[in-house]
């Protein structure tokens, strides 16, 4: 008796599974899932020992796959169901024991509950999920990663409801049980740091306090313990701490991300490289519930914007009606943004567009207090422009940033949503620190040119004419836009409304964004923001805009905190306009001062302080150089500098420090304006940028490395440059690139002293530093360091992921390009046998392009294909989609192997490997005997899984047997094998194709038909039966080790061919026993054990006499 056959009458625990279970109407799945849970029940409700439990539980599973699956499930229930921690773990142990598969199905199922069935589940199981997780993890099954990322997306962020609340706080004490297996594994790390800094906006209420500090205190300390892996999060990092600047544990974060980054981690290029890093779309879905998810990619390709109105309806009611929910509308920003981008199709089509919905969400009103509501409204804001301030045309994403330029353009008409978006844009470039206020204005400036080439818009003078009844935001508008506010209105395809009065009301935003790198306080608004809101009986919908009315609702202007002066206003214009080097030398200590710290006031005071505690002489030639206005006499006189340097003696800290900050200060513009051009490459281009003054300290160093003490007072001067000015490290290996020593001993030599000497003491974390660096600032001078890199340090490239990362993340396809036919001219390698599949492993986790370009790099190097077949069993086409592409079309290129033909079949098949049969197919086209013998071969080594073996011992085993176990489940099947090649049977093939024919195949079909079990023959009955249609004689024999030793001999060369034991079709060629002794003698010993003789069964069709005397002739 199994499951199945339990019927309906079955007496049910009371309150256990039915109401306390699952509710509402139950599919099949659910059901099967009662079925199961009563099955167990029965049979463990008159047990009293655990011994007679595990027996009676082994021996029922046992019976086959089905049972087995039935009792795990049933088992599982029984857990979940549990109060009581101790009888949870009891069936656990249970199930422990019985199970036969390495809890694969156990996995599944309660993967399948989570993601699917989780918010049906009441609250007993909801918490023992995560009780089974705690399990898993323990046991570091393959799908405990996947377990816990699910659980953690169903604290659902803004829900304060009981059940949200406990469930966030068993997670909590889950993953501080499992920090050291948590530190283990980057993803997970990652996901938790994520959902955790966006749930504590939920929990700043002083109700909240335990839970709030326990989450601090965890979060904290993970940062500050794995920076390097919380990193990786990106910019979206950034806008979840701002909103708790509130909480002094991430103020302070915040704090060391902005002025003190090498606090957290060595290798942290600081808060530009933090926001210049994009966030994964895993991490921004993880914080919508798969519930709404669906909900909005519904009404995003489906719903027409005609009837949108009652769908938003819904959805407002559903998810956004509470006060809790405020902090969800950023959430949903960022995920339409980020997350869903529509085809062109769908843009051509009326449904519903990105921008209605998002107008829509900027309209609704807020329903928390008035200081919740200006900080949810600046979240939302912020969740909609992110991405402006660091764009990049040629790593930014237009689709990211189109919604917000288009959600300006249809509410032009209402003229209050526009201006304020304006108006934020205007002063968060502002309101970020100071010295990284131009870089951001960029972005924005860049995010505008690219939408208008792009044709998003025809032109910006509608969105720019609603800043003209606010002075205030004209001259900021201006000031930040540049040549895009100054754009003529008469461009515009219709005339522009008349300008409508409307009436100011000072509403600061919400807190200034990082402005604790300026002042240490925390900004926070001084009176409500207030928003449009619509009439209280009905909720706000966005309609196109050839169909809006003129709103002659008065609103209220939502006013910034008026932190900034009038001199920041004259720091950005200044900066937007741009100088040649020669002007800024002749005013060096002003101006250059203002491009590095946006004050030259406060410049020019560094610069005099530092000057002040050296000697007259260095006064006197410092002065000199900030005179000169011609680059040969600026070189000159830098060089008189670095001379009186090295006949200085008594050097101390205080006056090396103080020199150090002269040079740089003298050589600023060149030291913020030097970029390389990569369309110039030529030997004169290069000397010429070396040539300048920046890279006399370069010179000197180099001149004097055999000189013991002028070499030290150079290399202390050095390093005090280089932490004052991180540019000057990737600056040194550019001069040692062009330099281009003989010995590249040499250029290593010199730049590990100069790596010593720095605090990071390191020479791999110096230049994962100086390469960083060179990423945000230079990326074409990153792609000409590369061969020189490679070549001049390859213990600290080769396994390198993170630096391939580092490279690969800003190539283009023409550097790509030049990169490949380096490495195919022999001039450096960028990866070597032993580190490629690890490589290669890593870069899974990559964007797509990243992913594309690892592969072609390694395509232009000499390795041989067979490394990476191992790679092939760990690839899922959904999630490794970038990777098997790749293998693909190499694939393609080669002629079967038995290596690879083992790999290729042994993937796991649960329905169809459209990669494994698309192959399979060509090459049963193009190679039909080589791929039969090799898939023969394959075939017949392998063993069915042995899943019913009786257990011989009920005492617990040892982890290493169970590790032994766990490995054989993984290993691939001769079902999963057969699979393949019955899904390569029902494709349509040629007619000219004779893959199925081939005798080594039938043969290997036949053997393998004999020794199935009964469900496995009737599984694959019609691939068995190709054989079967084949008639021999009782006299013709078919050996496998003939198969075998035919396949080893076709890969020698000079070998003849080898029929022995091969018939072609209608031969009647007969092999001798003792013939096959003396074949597979000369094989290997293993292949002697299978050298039997196969000689199938078949009904014999009648034959004429004169064949049966032919026999005997």
């Amino acid at each position: 008796m199994n499951a199945s056959t339990i019927g309906m009458t079955t007496t049910m625990p009371p309150d256990l599974w039915r109401t306390a279970i699952l509710y509402d109407h139950k599919d099949g799945n659910e059901e099967k899932l009662e079925k199961q849970y009563l099955f167990v029940h029965n049979l463990l409700e008159k047990i009293s020992s655990d011994r007679e439990a595990t027996e009676n539980l082994t021996q029922h599973a046992a019976k086959g796959n089905v049972d087995h699956d039935d009792v795990i499930n049933g088992l599982l229930c029984k857990v979940l169901m549990e109060t009581q921690r101790k009888e949870a773990a009891k069936y656990w142990y249970y199930l422990t024991m019985v199970t036969r598969d390495g809890m694969n199905a156990v996995t599944n199922t309660i993967l399948s509950l989570i993601n699917s069935k989780f918010h049906r589940l009441n609250d007993i199981p909801r918490l023992q999920c995560v009780f089974v997780a705690n399990e898993i993890a323990q046991l570091q099954h393959t799908k405990d990663v996947d377990i816990i990322c699910s659980l953690l997306r169903q604290i659902v962020g803004g829900d304060q409801s009981e059940r949200n609340i406990m469930l966030c706080e068993h997670m909590l004490e889950m993953l501080n049980q499992n920090y050291a297996w948590m530190s283990q594994r980057p993803i997970i790390i990652q996901s938790t740091v994520y959902t955790y800094l966006r749930i504590l906006q939920d929990h700043l209420a002083a109700e909240y306090v335990n839970l709030r500090n326990k989450e601090v205190n965890f979060v904290a300390k993970l940062m500050r313990d794995r920076w390097d892996d919380c990193a990786q999060i990106g910019k979206e990092m950034v806008r979840l701490l701002h909103a708790l600047l509130p909480i002094r544990e991430m103020k302070s974060i915040l704090d060391d991300i902005i002025n003190r980054p090498g606090v957290l981690s060595p290798s942290f290029g600081g808060f530009l490289s933090l926001m210049r890093v994009r966030t994964s779309k895993k991490f921004i879905m993880n914080r919508i519930h798969p519930d709404l998810e669906k909900k909005i990619r519904f009404l995003l390709n489906t719903v027409n914007k005609v009837k949108v109105g009652r769908y938003q309806e819904y959805l407002y009611r559903r998810h956004l009606s509470t006060a809790a929910s405020d902090t969800l509308r950023a959430d949903i920003v960022r995920f339409v943004c980020t997350c869903i981008h529509p085809t062109n199709e769908i843009l051509a089509s009326d449904i519903t567009p990105r921008y209605a919905l998002l107008g829509w969400l900027l309209i609704l009103p807020l329903s928390g207090s008035a200081h919740n509501a200006a900080t949810n409204t600046y979240q939302i804001n912020a969740a909609l422009y992110w991405d402006w301030f660091v764009y990049h045309e040629q790593t930014g994403m237009i689709m990211d940033i189109e919604p917000g330029l288009l959600v300006m353009y249809h509410n032009i008409r209402s003229k209050q949503l526009t201006s304020k978006l304006l108006d934020f844009l205007c002063r968060q470039i502002r309101e970020f620190p100071t010295n990284f206020q131009q870089q951001f204005q960029l972005g924005v400036q860049a995010s505008f040119t690219k939408l208008l080439s792009c044709r998003v818009v025809q032109n910006l003078a509608p969105i720019m004419e609603t800043t003209r009844n606010n002075p205030e935001l004209v001259i900021m508008a201006r000031a930040s836009f540049g040549k895009h506010f100054n754009c003529s209105s008469s461009d515009s395809g219709a005339p522009l409304p008349p300008p409508i009065p409307i009436p100011v009301q000072p509403v600061p935003a919400a807190a200034s964004v990082l402005e604790i790198a300026v002042v240490d306080r925390i900004a926070r608004p001084k009176t409500p923001t207030t928003q449009h809101e619509p009439p209280e009986h009905e909720t706000p919908t966005i309609e196109d805009d050839s169909d809006m009315e003129t709103n002659k609702q008065n609103e209220e202007h939502a006013s910034f905190s008026d932190d900034d002066d009038d001199d920041e206003d004259e720091t950005i214009t200044n900066t937007s306009n741009q100088h040649t080097a020669g002007d800024k030398r002749k005013n060096s200590v002003a101006t250059s001062s203002e491009d590095e710290d946006g004050g030259g006031d406060k410049a020019a005071h560094a610069y005099s302080k530092a000057l002040k505690k050296l000697d007259g002489t260095f006064q006197e030639l410092f002065n000199s150089i900030t005179t000169s206005d011609d680059s040969q006499d600026h070189c000159d006189k830098t060089q008189k500098v670095i001379s009186h340097a090295l006949l200085t003696e008594d050097w101390d800290e205080d006056k090396i420090g103080a020199f150090s900050a002269c040079l740089i200060h003298v050589n600023n513009p060149i030291l913020t304006e030097f970029t390389l051009n990569d369309s110039e490459l030529t030997t004169e281009y290069l000397e010429s940028c070396v040539g300048n003054s920046m890279f006399l300290i370069f010179r000197n160093v180099w001149d004097n490395r055999r000189d013991e003490e002028p070499f030290q007072i150079l290399l202390n001067i050095l390093s005090d440059m280089y932490s004052q000015a991180p540019k000057i490290g990737y600056l040194f290996l550019f001069y040692l690139a062009v330099l281009n020593p003989k010995k590249w001993s040499d250029g290593f030599n010199l730049y590990k002293s100069f790596a010593r000497r720095t605090q990071l003491s390191d020479l791999y974390n110096c230049l994962m530093m100086d390469l960083k660096t060179c990423q945000e600032s230079d990326t074409n001078m990153l792609v000409y360091l590369t061969p020189y890199v490679f070549k001049t340090f390859p213990d600290s490239c080769l396994e390198n992921s993170e630096l391939f990362n580092i490279i690969v993340a800003v190539l283009g396809p023409l550097q790509l390009e030049q990169l490949q036919y380096m490495i195919m001219m022999g001039e450096f390698v960028m990866m070597n046998k032993e580190s490629v599949v690890n490589l290669l492993e890593s870069s899974l986790e990559w964007e797509s392009f990243e992913q594309y370009a690892t592969w072609q790099l390694m395509s232009a190097h000499d390795i041989p294909f067979d490394i990476v077949l191992p790679l092939l069993q760990r690839l899922d086409p959904k999630a490794h989609a970038e990777a098997l592409s790749s293998i693909l079309i190499t694939l393609k290129l080669l002629k079967p192997t038995q290596d690879i033909v083992q790999h290729l079949v042994s993937r796991r098949c649960i329905d169809v490997d459209r990669f494994t049969v698309s192959l399979l197919r060509h090459w049963a086209i193009k190679h039909p005997k080589e791929l039969a013998e090799h898939l023969s071969v394959v075939l017949s080594k392998s063993k069915p899984r042995q899943l019913t073996q009786p257990r011989k011992s009920l005492r617990p085993r040892s982890h290493a047997a169970k590790r032994a176990q766990q490995s054989l489940a993984a290993q691939p099947s001769t079902t999963d094998m057969l699979t393949h090649v019955d899904n390569l049977r029902k494709l349509p093939l040629p007619k000219s194709c004779e893959f199925f024919q081939q005798d080594s195949l039938i043969a290997c079909l036949l053997h393998m038909q004999e020794n199935f079990d009964e469900p496995c023959k009737s599984k694959f009955n019609d691939l068995f039966a190709i054989a079967s249609r084949f008639d021999t004689d009782d006299d013709d024999n078919i050996t496998l080790s003939s198969v075998r030793l035919n396949a080893r001999k076709r890969g020698k060369p000079g070998s003849g061919r080898v029929n022995a034991g091969m018939r072609s079709k209608g031969s009647n060629s007969k092999v001798s026993y003792n013939q096959q002794q003396q074949d597979s003698a000369g094989g290997d010993s293993d292949d002697s054990e299978e050298n039997c003789t196969f000689q199938p069964k078949r009904k014999r069709r009648g034959r004429p006499a004169a064949n049966e005397s032919s026999d005997s002739e």
